[in-house]
């Protein structure tokens, strides 16, 4: 029968060797001595409590790494069983996280699609995970001809005189920085309109304000669009699971498909390259078609299938 046992100086050898031999592979994983080893010492005790080993027979034969359970569903950073040991596995091993829901984003292959059902995990959702090498980026000269095209484009025109009781005759295209301690209230009403139709959960101001305060955040490579300086959009890179990657990405239904989105991602890109970052990931939902159209024009190709799961 597999157990679950807390992590230990007895065992913490066997949870490094573990570690190697999962990050040996490609995964979408947390990679947990890559904080571990910058923590200091009561840090590191206080990360290692939400660290379990999968014991069979004495022998250490996986690991479990979670968030600190302060939300729901409760996140699991790194999940890895021993392929010869998955026909072991049932759910009745994660009992004691009976009482929360753990979430789960990993790459789709057969031996971690059998762990996981076999230890009571359901999919949820699959999304596509796309890359782009910024050397080979080369739509800048259209995107820059497009923003010209714009400028005086009676529909955006009179969509903004609209909206906002203007008398705008001709377009200014902007990108700009999210300035802290001054837009948070403007990126929380933006993101929230932008993805206003979807089964997010509606942003708070203090959401934005935890967002800017994680490692992950990156403030030169988090922008808004504006036309004479009204924000219709926004997107941001971070630096998560060692990729860079396009989140929080749209514009406001009312000025999509005229060329918005090419313009910011473009910004974006550039953006990056100054900071001599090489890769851009992004994430999409497979049936998301219009964004795959963007995503696929600016030069983003397909790279692997991330599946959630939830217990």
């Amino acid at each position: 029968m597999v157990l679950l046992e807390r992590l230990s100086s007895n065992n913490f050898e066997n949870f490094k060797n573990l570690n190697l031999e999962r990050f040996s592979k490609e995964n979408y994983d947390k990679n947990f001595f890559e904080y571990y080893e910058n923590e200091k010492f009561f840090l590191k005790i206080f990360l290692k409590k939400f660290v379990k080993l999968f014991i069979y027979r004495k022998e250490v034969i996986g690991y479990i790494w979670y968030e600190i359970p302060v939300e729901m569903p409760m996140r699991v950073w790194s999940l890895y069983i021993k392929p010869e040991y998955i026909d072991l596995l049932s759910p009745e091993i994660l009992k004691s996280f009976n009482n929360t829901i753990l979430s789960y984003e990993t790459c789709n292959d057969e031996d971690t699609n059998r762990m996981l059902i076999n230890l009571g995990f359901k999919k949820v959702k699959p999304s596509l995970l796309m890359n782009i090498e910024l050397s080979n980026y080369t739509k800048a000269v259209q995107v820059a001809l497009l923003k010209n095209s714009l400028e005086h484009n009676s529909n955006v025109i009179n969509s903004l005189n609209n909206l906002y009781n203007g008398n705008i005759r001709n377009i200014n295209i902007t990108t700009e920085k999210v300035l802290l301690d001054r837009d948070e209230e403007l990126r929380c009403k933006i993101q929230n309109s932008v993805f206003s139709a979807t089964t997010r959960i509606p942003l708070e101001v203090e959401d934005i304000q935890n967002d800017i305060e994680q490692d992950y955040y990156m403030e030169d490579l988090s922008l808004f669009i504006k036309l004479n300086n009204i924000a219709i959009g926004y997107g941001q890179i971070i630096f998560n699971r060692d990729m860079y990657t396009v989140v929080n990405f749209g514009i406001l239904k009312e000025f999509r498909g005229y060329g918005f989105g090419k313009i910011l991602l473009n910004e974006l890109i550039n953006a990056a390259k100054k900071m001599q970052i090489n890769e851009l990931f992004i994430r999409v939902e497979e049936n998301n078609y219009s964004a795959l159209k963007l995503y696929n024009w600016i030069g983003f190709k397909s790279k692997s299938i991330i599946n959630k799961w939830e217990r």
